[in-house]
């Protein structure tokens, strides 16, 4: 199986800017990240709750959404993707003010955060 990339320049040389607009390409690719926060073994459940609410508030508050999981257990996790929703974007700015969220909430015990990724094409 072949990578190819869809942001070649010479790929986008070769489309219109619709067509660019219409695969997420160029100036239209879409960013986001892949994140997975562990939190401390003695969150209880009303605490993950309290989390998980302020933490989407939190993602809202930047314009784009968070899909992902939250498995409870021994310990409780929290793993998905920021991506961009509507006009909003994930620039490096965005991905470092909600990591910096996270690292700052005292149920999180450990946090990986991935790089920016096109969202379309990784």
């Amino acid at each position: 199986m072949s990578t190819r990339n869809p942001n070649s320049r010479r790929r986008l040389n070769r489309l219109s800017e619709r067509q660019q607009k219409k695969q997420r390409v160029g100036v239209y690719q879409e960013l986001g990240f892949r994140l997975q926060a562990t939190l401390n073994d003695g969150v209880d459940i009303t605490a993950e709750d309290i989390l998980l609410d302020e933490w989407l508030a939190e993602v809202d508050r930047h314009d784009v959404s968070f899909g992902g999981h939250f498995a409870a257990g021994k310990p409780s996790t929290l793993n998905g993707m920021v991506f961009p929703v509507g006009r909003g974007g994930v620039d490096a700015g965005t991905r470092d003010q909600l990591v910096a969220w996270l690292k700052g909430r005292s149920e999180v015990a450990q946090l990986e955060a991935g790089e920016l990724i096109d969202v379309w094409y990784n």
